[in-house]
């Protein structure tokens, strides 16, 4: 499942049709529907994600290439 798809399925949204660089303020999505969305990455990767890293999350892309990287455990 990718970032789009996990949005889809937690959150009920479409955010399909945005650019990778949309930001996650962009697309209105609040700071607890972000917790939600981190939560269940990390439930679905089996991972823990790091304060660290997401500091420096903010758009579409950059959630793609965490959830990725988490998959090929980096």
């Amino acid at each position: 499942m990718n970032f789009t798809e996990l949005v889809a399925a937690v959150l009920g949204r479409d955010i399909s049709p945005h650019s990778p660089q949309t930001t996650m303020t962009d697309l209105g999505i609040t700071s607890k529907e972000l917790v939600i969305l981190l939560a269940s990455m990390e439930h679905e990767q089996g991972c823990v994600i790091d304060f660290d890293v997401l500091a420096g999350l903010s758009t579409i892309e950059s959630f793609e290439r965490l959830l990725d990287s988490s998959r090929r455990g980096s």
